[in-house]
């Protein structure tokens, strides 16, 4: 299996303290040394985050101070080992067969990446939603590897009806008839029917019931109905 990543700025030196920061759909690092953390990502890797305002000199993660690097998870598609990548027993895509991956799984790969790049400790650990779950990981499975960490908009784990929406934004997908099972690739088709669904359901999940008002509720904004 292999993971890609995307280097905003050369290692001039093996670092000793990382930051890591975590959001949905990828990872990246810093030096002193950060890392982003997401879970896979249907977006490309230079556009996960909006890096014009988050990432550069000056910026909430300094390319002056912060050596920053991309990651994209294992199962991802975008670079790193996934579902769409061959399967060598088959030479077909993996599809449904690719191994269950967890958020565990991808703590371990990153921390195996930081091995690579020389990274002994991050000084901190910022992550958003399924990125927040992987910044909480990693205080449980490396503490010694983490001095701080700031996890947003993620709890240690989901209530009993977030499982239940969750699920029904699987069902969704799985009778999409163009998912074939998972292996859509092999036919050349994507359940995009069932991905819009589950999106749809997904954000209304997002929303409080006091924010859902604030943004769809009946009070008229301009005093009259308009239409068309």
């Amino acid at each position: 299996a292999g993971i890609e990543k995307a280097v905003y700025r050369p290692l001039r030196r093996a670092p000793t303290l990382a930051t890591l920061i975590a959001a949905i759909g990828m990872s990246f690092i810093l030096q002193n040394v950060g890392l982003l953390l997401n879970g896979p990502s249907p977006v490309s890797l230079p556009n996960i985050l909006p890096k014009d305002n988050i990432i550069g000199p000056g910026r909430p993660l300094d390319t002056d101070r912060f050596f920053v690097v991309g990651v994209n998870n294992l199962g991802g598609c975008h670079g790193s080992t996934g579902p769409a990548s061959i399967n060598p027993a088959s030479g077909k895509p993996w599809g449904a067969d690719f191994p269950l991956v967890t958020v565990e799984d991808w703590v371990e790969a990153q921390a195996r990446l930081a091995d690579h790049l020389d990274i002994d400790a991050f000084a901190a650990i910022i992550g958003g939603s399924l990125g927040g779950m992987q910044a909480l990981q990693w205080t449980i499975n490396q503490p010694r590897r983490v001095r701080q960490a700031l996890v947003i908009a993620a709890a240690p784990r989901l209530t009993a009806q977030n499982i239940a929406f969750n699920d029904v934004a699987r069902q969704a997908i799985l009778t999409d008839p163009d998912f074939h099972g998972g292996h859509f690739y092999a036919h050349g088709v994507t359940p995009k029917r069932g991905l819009r669904l589950a999106r749809m359901l997904g954000h209304i999940t997002y929303l409080s019931g006091d924010l859902m008002a604030e943004k769809f509720g009946r009070l008229l904004r301009e005093g009259g109905l308009k239409f068309g």
